[in-house]
């Protein structure tokens, strides 16, 4: 049940930020020498592990801070410490790297379309790195302005993505399908999309076992 199920992560939320105010908590006790700092996916950073950072920095001040992530996907509200630091280093100590292992051309060109129309500040366009392969097929979903402003028209649209992007995984195999879709999950109603598209690839290949995750 959804009530149950939106407690239950609730709860988890709270439980794992007790258990991150105690680790700064300790920290500040610690003796503890650190020569380097290695944070990865700094996009996900928040206030609360930020906290944790400053207090490791603040400690060991000689200490190298390495930060790998993408402004572009600051998911979470309050997540903006890796977009922040990156606005604030000197160009001497920023690395882009640019060459995408994952995807063919094709999917790597519309990917650098749709980052370049939507964070033109940020964005820098990919390289692929691997051949291209077979055939790219890119669709979009037609909304109005102010679209997510709109309960209906939200709910509509997500049903579209979901029921587009659940034909496209049905017809594919698991790493030949793509969905790009708006950053912020509840905002946008992904939920809904996501719903949609496990209703879609179960109807299409029965029997298959679909797991999404939000």
């Amino acid at each position: 049940d959804a009530v149950a199920e939106s407690k239950e992560r609730s709860s988890y939320t709270v439980a794992m930020e007790a258990a991150l105010k105690r680790v700064r908590r300790g920290l500040a006790d610690s003796v503890m020498k650190w020569d380097v700092l290695f944070v990865d996916e700094g996009q996900d950073i928040l206030p609360i592990h930020a906290d944790i950072i400053d207090e490791i920095i603040k400690h060991n001040k000689s200490a190298h801070l390495f930060a790998a992530g993408d402004p572009r996907q600051e998911l979470y509200a309050g997540a903006r410490w890796f977009a922040e630091l990156w606005v604030a280093a000197p160009e001497e100590e920023k690395a882009r790297l640019r060459y995408n292992h994952r995807s063919a051309k094709d999917i790597v060109e519309a990917l650098n379309a749709y980052s370049c129309a939507n964070f033109p500040l940020l964005h820098e366009d990919q390289i692929a790195a691997r051949a291209a392969k077979g055939a790219v097929r890119v669709e979009f979903a037609d909304v109005g302005a102010a679209w997510h402003l709109n309960k209906a028209a939200l709910l509509e649209s997500s049903q579209t993505l979901g029921d587009l992007v659940g034909e496209l995984i049905a017809d594919g195999q698991p790493g030949e399908c793509y969905g790009v879709t708006p950053v912020s999950i509840s905002k946008f109603n992904m939920e809904s999309a996501t719903c949609t598209a496990r209703q879609r690839i179960t109807e299409r290949r029965p029997g298959t076992l679909v797991y999404a995750g939000n």
